[in-house]
């Protein structure tokens, strides 16, 4: 599951450790971004293709990681847009 957000650089790492601890021992976390325009890739992936874990993780996700970006004030579409 892929995030392209946009948030003070301050929350990068706590998104990505928030993230983490809410899919547990489904999926691993990790992000990367542009730190000089609080730009953040969020990635949550699951071990295998098609894992069997996949739909239970996008409900732990969403609408959890927009509702983060939202509270820290934050944007959920950053350099690529939307559409």
């Amino acid at each position: 599951h892929k995030y392209d957000v946009s948030l003070n650089i301050n929350h990068f790492d706590r998104l990505v450790r928030a993230c983490q601890d809410r899919v547990g021992s489904l999926a691993k976390s990790g992000g990367y971004g542009h730190i000089g325009d609080g730009n953040l890739h969020l990635n949550v992936a699951l071990e295998g293709y098609n894992s069997p874990h996949d739909e239970q993780v996008l409900n732990l996700l969403e609408p959890y990681v927009y509702e983060l970006v939202n509270e820290w004030n934050g944007s959920i579409s950053a350099e690529h847009g939307i559409g």
